[in-house]
């Protein structure tokens, strides 16, 4: 196949065999995701709005379910050779899957 530069191959299509990475390669990245600044400003305003034993608490257990359905949603992607974003419209919809994936 030829090369004409681009970044994304497959875009939304299915990974060839021979070109997809185990889960928990993929899943370094979605660790690293988590840390950005729409998550910054919710730990500010948790910190200034509760005590630190509630916020750390509160964002624990807020961090633990999203990263549960990330755990979940990429083995899938990494079983069927889809991205997350594809995968989540069966579940969220083609809409759903935007906004709450993004």
């Amino acid at each position: 196949m030829k090369d004409d530069g681009i970044i994304e191959k497959h875009a939304i299509d299915a990974i060839p065999l021979d070109e997809r990475q185990p889960w928990y390669s993929i899943a370094m990245i979605w660790i690293g995701v988590m840390i950005c600044i729409p998550a910054l400003m919710i730990g500010g305003a948790l910190v200034s709005g509760l005590p630190l034993k509630e916020a750390i608490l509160s964002g624990v257990i807020g961090y633990t379910i999203i990263i549960c359905i990330m755990i979940f949603t990429g083995m899938q992607g990494a079983d069927l050779g889809r991205p997350a974003a594809v995968i989540s419209r069966s579940a969220f919809g083609v809409v759903g899957s935007r906004v709450i994936i993004s």
